[in-house]
This record gives structure tokens, sequence and C-alpha cells, in this order.
């Protein structure tokens, strides 16, 4: 599991089912295209509630990293950005599982963020606010695997 890999593989899936550029990070004043910001890294651990013989190990528990992020069009208040948006949703919703070297990230529509929180990270990254689509990329950590 790789956190560049991750936000390459969401770039490459926009660029190829948009026709659109795509690139990771915060949009520049001048920038267009398609921008993936990831705002927050989340570690998660869960156990499978599998059965298991009697006196079997516990299965140990599988981490996930979940990284919220936010997918944001330039030019943002114009016919144009609002057609990025709207392209970059449907390949979004169509691909909900993204490919990278070495694994794989699940994508969904999240609303976590309310209006002030989406107010200040935009206020922070010294951008206008304005219409974004809001993602969770959940990939699994392998332990005893060696990240890139």
């Amino acid at each position: 599991m790789s956190i560049p890999a991750t936000l390459n593989a969401i770039c490459d899936l926009l660029k190829r089912e948009t026709g659109l550029p795509a690139k990771a990070g915060v949009p520049g004043s001048t920038a267009k295209g398609l921008f993936v910001w990831p705002y927050r890294l989340v570690r998660t651990e869960s156990r499978a509630v599998l059965p298991r013989p009697p006196g079997a190990f516990p299965e140990p528990p599988q981490t996930s990293l979940d990284i919220p992020l936010l997918v944001l069009a330039r030019p943002a208040f114009s016919d144009a950005g609002l057609d990025m948006l709207d392209a970059a949703m449907h390949a979004l919703m169509e691909n909900t599982i993204v490919t990278f070297q070495n694994g794989q990230a699940r994508l969904s529509f999240d609303t976590r963020l309310d209006i002030a929180e989406l107010c200040a990270l935009f206020t922070a990254a010294r951008l206008q606010p304005g219409l974004a689509l809001e993602l969770v990329a959940r990939t699994t950590i392998t332990r005893g695997v060696p990240v890139p």
C-alpha cells in the first residue's frame, strides 16, 4: 500500500474515463483540470468475525487506511468546471475499485465534512470555496510487506 500510488491510480482512472487532465494535490490559482486533494489519513483496524476451529489462533486485525479526499475542478464556477465534475462523478461511480502496483483501493462517496469544515479546508489552502466531490479511498495495509 502506498499513498502516492493510491492517489496516482485515482488520477489515472479520471484521466482514462473522462479524457481530462487530473493530478493529485491542491490546484494553483491558474490551474485547469481535475484535482484529487487528500486532506486527512485515518488508520482503522477491524477483526474478521469468522468461525474459528476450537484452539485456533485468532486472526490478526486487518488494518486499513482511509484517505478522505476531495475532487475539484478548475475553473470552478463555469460550465466547463461543472461538466468536469459531472464527468468525474460518473467515472468514480462506475469504477469503485482502483488497482495499482501493490494493491487496490475501494472508493466510496462520503459526506464526512460539514459546511464549516469544508470552508475551513478551503480557507487554509487559500482557495475560494466551491463545489467538490467528497470521497474516501480505503486501502488495506498488509503487515510484514515493505511499502515502496
